[in-house]
């Protein structure tokens, strides 16, 4: 998973697999972000607030689409 993040790791091994996953991310992952996420889940950002994983990858296609080399 290419270079260590400076932020702590969490001592639970699901928030490091999530950190881990989205530091990860290429617009080729987006179709497997409902590893991630339940069928009902809710994203909000400052842009977006959606319900469900097929809304919730639109977002994250959309991201890749509108912004040069994103990265969390």
């Amino acid at each position: 998973m290419g270079a260590e993040s400076t932020h702590a790791r969490s001592a639970d091994p699901r928030v490091t697999r999530i950190i881990e996953a989205f530091e990860a991310l290429t617009p080729a992952a987006v179709s497997q972000l409902g590893e991630y996420y339940t069928a009902d889940a809710e994203f909000k950002d400052p842009f977006n607030s959606v319900r469900g994983v097929p809304a919730i990858q639109q977002v994250f296609s959309h991201m890749y689409v509108a912004l040069d080399e994103p990265r969390f």
